[in-house]
């Protein structure tokens, strides 16, 4: 006869039990191991190593139970130093930012090998100016045919939809039943004694009250059949009909028995409400040996318990832990004989069950106390997850492999229960969502076949064999027609006031949509109308190769030739009509615009947000928005959107560090649920479809549905910058990432140079190093002007853990992300840094808005020749690496409280950011 021993989830440090085993009947000595110094598995890995106890005439064993966790993927959390006072303006003179170039060049598109051609214009002269209209003009050819905006919008790539989850089918029965047990044999019977050897204090009699701390256990089975049993049993303790541990015996000689003596610390952690509670001793609760009486496996006893103090503490600065999906996993507790399926079901008791669940930390809280997971089948404990902690806002998931290994399942219909911290170790602030149970049905033989899975396949075009002219908006531009006063300096594309007494530029821009040249000629003309009118004639060369080319020109209207008021530019592409195309539709636009009788009206002072405005807009991120940890919109986020506060609080951010208004800037904004932003994701991706090659258009779309994790991101596309941000993420990540994409823009618009140059990792790791630092600086702008801080961390084991692992990633990756920080850090350290920016990092531990947005603009300012060996030489100071390690790593705040932890989304920024 061999026992071990397998009390789940604790430790050698949190009992001191004493376990063992006698053998009562001189009939049944032969059944003795000689060999008491074996090594005990129990089913869970534990493992057990018997000891003699000095003056006791029986053996007792000790036992470590272990359990298997795996982690998602964690961020490090920060911290800030001593608010700064609320300033008394928001006014500040902002920081300078480089003038935006008088010309935006385009990038050649990547599919195209020739340079793009430019027209050649051929200049009609301006119409003279005449009150009197002509009697009876002859109306152009494109007059009166219907013209499309001159704001095109591209041709949009379709994403292919995700076909609904198949729902599995269910078992039909009737079941067969289960085989049936073995002859009795075996008759298990529990006790829990009484006296000092049952339930005590400290060893001592029992005083009819206990605390969790200091209530010891003990407990015997006994075999008391007429036969041996060699079957694996096991043997549970339970508090309130929870199971809080559990033993394994592998058989059970004839009347003898096994007991445990005098445990401590199996309640130890456990909150407990004062009164009287139910302490059960269970024997094979899995019923796998057949008894003569199966009545007798229980035994239970009330015992009046002290109660577990709680300080009081507001719900809100409590952590929540609740069942979720696993990854890839429709629902918190997923079984299928199919690993890979996504949905619960197609159930066979001849295949294994595997079974996956997760628990998140809904909160921005750390959760410090031992947490278990336990699976239920039919009310009976089928395994217990173990894991010591878990980070604010972090999931925990694990799987089994074969549910049948752990409990015999018999075919029909059960229930499967998923309990979080069923011993309620944690204090939460929702102590009602820890469950999570689902009734299932087990067939027999092979299963219903595994769902496919969903692959999205590369969409069909339409064969195309013509060219395509269409109106095209180049980057920097307004649209695709512009008109500008040429009396003062501006920019080509860009619109200005009007003045009939002015001299105006008009701009046009257009290009062939089609992956197939326009035939080589010399004479093909662009016809430009003013009200019906023709006013210009501009003749361009098609050149030898020009799939996804660009032509643009432009052209004066004298001062004094257009009355005040509003007049339509018409621009009709190939009027003759030379070029067979695709579509013949888009060859004709327009734009109306408006000369005034007089000059630009002069503008008041420089922009300004007031501070009262400054203040409501930071109001909401210190109330509900800072403990919000569900995403903005989608699954979880209940009712409320908090669209509008994210998109507030960014422009008062980009305000205070600019000085420009965000709604002047031209970004195209687009905040979208997780669906929608993965397809934007995609067809921005593959914004030049329309023109690629089949060889392009395949791999282009391979290398656009890779999956990148991305949650924002910031695109080129007709002639704007474009922003996109999941709200898939917290209300604060997600203003975090439209931070993020700010600086993207902004370099853009700042250094579009930059931009057309890039390419290498490391000029892409430059891109992420100034959007890392604009979204630091936005943050600490935002704890400047309030007084208040979001990012502040308690100096714990878990935060420094999380630091640590974050910033070796940050050091040993080759991403553009981690090169970025790693930039930033040499770049801020650097003997050639800019005069007190790392004189501030090293003296204050972190730079406040105004070094990081000068640090910012020292990156955007760089020559995009210059950006190779710039980074090269940074990237080799491995030594500034670690001073910012060290640096970071001291922005841990000691005994802070609750009220006062930071939210994980800034954690990166503010660890991670000088």
């Amino acid at each position: 006869m061999v026992l071990s021993a397998a009390p789940l989830g604790i430790t050698p440090g949190s009992i001191q039990g004493r376990l063992g085993y006698i053998l009562f009947s001189s009939l049944d000595l032969a059944n003795v191991v000689d060999d008491l110094g074996s090594t005990l598995l129990d089913r869970f890995g534990s493992i057990a190593v018997l000891q003699a106890i000095p003056g006791r005439r029986m053996l007792f064993a000790v036992t470590a139970a272990t359990a298997l966790v795996v982690f998602t993927a964690c961020t490090p959390p920060s911290t800030s130093p001593t608010p700064t006072p609320v300033p008394s303006t928001a006014t500040a003179t902002p920081v300078p930012l480089k003038p935006t170039p008088t010309s935006t060049p385009i990038p050649t598109p990547a599919i195209v090998n020739s340079p793009t051609p430019e027209p050649t214009a051929t200049a009609t002269p301006a119409p003279a100016a005449t009150s009197t209209p002509s009697p009876t003009p002859t109306p152009h050819p494109g007059s009166t045919t219907e013209a499309v905006s001159a704001f095109p919008e591209p041709q949009p790539f379709q994403i292919p939809a995700a076909p609904a989850p198949v729902v599995p089918a269910i078992p039909a029965g009737p079941f067969p039943n289960p085989t049936p047990k073995p002859n009795p044999t075996a008759n298990l019977t529990t006790k829990l004694p009484g006296g000092a050897g049952g339930l005590s204090v400290n060893g001592a009699e029992p005083s009819g009250e206990y605390t969790a701390e200091n209530a010891t256990i003990s407990w015997r089975v006994t075999n008391s059949g007429p036969f041996t049993t060699n079957q694996t049993f096991t043997v549970e303790i339970r508090f309130d009909g929870t199971t809080v541990t559990q033993w394994t015996s592998k058989g059970l000689s004839r009347n003898a028995f096994i007991f445990v003596d005098d445990v401590e610390g199996l309640l130890s952690g456990i909150t407990i409400t004062p009164g009287v509670h139910e302490i059960s001793l269970v024997a094979d609760p899995f019923d796998v040996i057949a008894e003569t009486d199966e009545s007798d496996n229980i035994s239970t006893r009330l015992i009046t318990m002290i109660g577990t103090e709680q300080p009081a503490i507001s719900p809100d600065l409590l952590p929540n832990l609740v069942p979720i999906p696993y990854s890839g996993k429709t629902e918190p507790l997923f079984a299928s004989s199919h690993p890979d399926d996504r949905l619960t079901g197609k159930l066979s008791v001849d295949r294994p069950t595997h079974v996956t669940i997760a628990a998140h930390n809904a909160s921005i809280q750390y959760i410090t106390e031992k947490i278990e997971l336990d699976i239920y089948l039919d009310d009976v404990m089928a395994r217990r997850v173990v894991w010591n902690d878990l980070s604010a806002n972090r999931t925990v998931e694990f799987a089994i492999d074969s549910l049948q290994d752990l409990i015999q399942i018999s075919p029909g219909p059960h229930t499967l229960r998923l309990e979080v911290d069923p011993l309620n170790r944690v204090r939460e602030s929702d102590e009602t969502d820890n469950v999570y149970e689902v009734r299932l049905i087990w067939g027999v033989g092979e299963p219903p076949a595994a769902e496919v899975p969903f692959i999205l396949e590369l969409p069909p075009r339409e064969p195309v064999t013509l060219p395509n002219f269409a109106p095209f908006r180049r980057f920097g531009w307004d649209a695709a027609i512009t008109a500008s006063t040429a009396r003062v300096d501006f920019s080509p594309g860009k619109d200005s006031w009007l003045q009939s007494s002015d001299l105006v530029r008009i701009d046009i821009g257009f290009t062939n949509a089609s992956r197939v040249d326009v035939p080589s000629t010399n004479d093909l003309m662009a016809h430009v109308l003013l009200d019906g009118e023709l006013i210009e004639q501009l003749a361009f060369i098609s050149g030898s190769s020009n799939v996804g080319s660009i032509w643009t020109s432009d052209f004066l209207i004298a001062a004094d030739t257009v009355l005040p008021g509003e007049h339509t530019v018409r621009v009709v592409l190939d009027p003759g009509n030379l070029v067979e195309e695709l579509d013949e539709d888009d060859n004709i636009f327009e734009r109306t615009f408006t000369w005034n009788d007089g000059p630009d009206p002069e503008k008041g002072g420089s922009f300004q947000i007031t501070d009262e405005e400054i203040a409501a807009a930071f109001a909401p991120l210190f109330g509900e928005m800072r403990r919000e940890v569900r995403p903005v919109l989608g699954p979880g986020s209940g009712d409320r959107d908090w669209t509008p506060e994210i998109m507030a609080a960014g422009r008062a951010v980009y305000f205070l560090l600019t000085g420009r208004d965000l709604e002047d800037e031209g970004y195209a904004l687009h905040f979208l649920p997780p669906d929608e932003f993965r397809d934007s994701s995609v067809a921005s991706c593959m914004s030049s479809w329309v023109t690629m090659t089949s060889s392009q258009y395949e791999d282009k779309f391979k290398s656009c549905t890779r999956e990148r994790g991305e949650v924002g991101f910031k695109t080129r596309s007709n002639g704007q910058i474009h922003l996109f941000v999941d709200l898939g993420l917290s209300p604060l990540d997600a203003l975090g990432t439209y931070m993020h994409e700010l600086g993207h823009g902004l370099q853009d618009l700042v250094n579009p140079e930059q931009t057309v140059q890039q390419g290498s990792i490391n000029s892409r790791g430059l891109f992420e190093a100034q959007a890392q630092i604009f979204e630091a600086a936005g943050w600490r702008a935002i704890e400047q002007f309030t007084g208040q801080s979001l990012s502040s961390y308690p100096d714990i084991v878990q935060a420094r853990t999380q630091f640590t692992d974050r910033f070796a990633l940050r050091r040993d990756r080759e991403t553009e992300h981690d090169i970025g920080y790693r930039l930033l850090w040499a770049r801020a350290l650097s003997p050639e840094s800019a005069p007190g920016i790392a004189s501030q990092l090293r003296t204050e531990g972190k730079l406040d808005s105004a070094s990081a947005m000068e640090l910012f603009n020292l990156l955007a300012e760089l020559e995009p020749a210059a950006i190779e060996r710039w980074a090269a030489d940074l990237l080799a100071r491995t030594d500034l690496f670690d001073e910012f390690e060290q640096i970071a790593i001291e922005r841990f705040i000691p005994d802070i409280g609750p009220e006062s932890t930071g939210h994980p989304a800034l954690q990166d920024s503010n660890w991670t950011a000088p």
